[in-house]
């Protein structure tokens, strides 16, 4: 059965190839047009990690359409970094090789359930290790969004009976040090650093939120996720001259 689950996983996500092209015109009036394969090394690309990687239009899929990429999304909602590494050595049971690309954005989870950094870490790295021997080529860290600004008036509704409002702010606390203190424990993978513009604000005259940025002060919206995609793109490909 899970056989079956990755072949359809990795089958979703095939792109058609798509091209880039740029015109100029000279002082003439004549114009000249440029066209240019967009990815033209046909690099692949696979995301893990909790559910801020999940759903229709999430981050990885905007990159995904931007560089005509082939991505392979096994991010699970709601599980821990335990269960990401689970799920990526289940992928190589059916897979032999990584993708090329590979982003682990996960902790949020183990925040929550009173994991320490450095256990969240391990298993960073062990996933890192893993890619990095089946012949990933670039690996990133994704530490996210600020909980502080996107998580912002996040009460106890929705969450297991017995949560108090100090457990939730002492997970946003938790989760704040932890994209503080995981970079130095990371080997050979690139940190994505925190996503700082996206918060969730309160309407006008009201002390409801709006939903335009964050959808219920955990998830972010799809106009969101274009903003983070670009955050992620830009600490990605587009630094020191790196292209897809």
């Amino acid at each position: 059965m899970l056989d079956k689950f990755f072949d359809w996983l990795v089958s979703l996500f095939d792109q058609p190839v798509v091209k880039k092209s740029t015109s100029t015109k000279n002082r003439y009036g004549t114009t000249t047009t440029n066209t240019t394969k967009v990815n033209p090394t046909n690099s692949t690309m696979l995301v893990m990690g909790h559910s801020g990687n999940v759903g229709a239009g999430n981050w990885s899929e905007v990159l995904g359409k931007k560089y005509n990429m082939k991505v392979i999304n096994i991010a699970i909602g709601g599980k821990q970094s335990s269960d990401d590494l689970k799920a990526l050595q289940q992928y190589f049971v059916v897979q032999p090789k990584s993708p090329d690309i590979v982003f682990i954005y996960s902790g949020l989870n183990d925040m929550w359930s009173g994991k320490t950094v450095a256990q969240v870490a391990k298993n960073q790295q062990s996933a890192i290790d893993l890619v990095r021997s089946k012949g990933a080529k670039r690996v990133y860290l994704v530490l996210g969004y600020d909980g502080m600004k996107v998580n912002r008036g996040v009460g106890t509704a929705g969450f297991a009976r017995g949560t108090t409002q100090q457990m939730i702010e002492d997970y946003k606390q938790r989760f704040a040090n932890y994209q503080k203190q995981v970079p130095a424990m990371i080997q050979n993978a690139i940190i994505i650093p925190v996503e700082t513009t996206i918060e969730r604000k309160k309407l006008p005259n009201s002390n409801a939120y709006s939903k335009e940025f964050v959808v219920d002060g955990l998830h972010l919206s799809g106009k969101a996720h274009k903003i983070f995609a670009d955050h992620v793109d830009k600490n990605a490909f587009s630094v020191n001259g790196v292209r897809i």
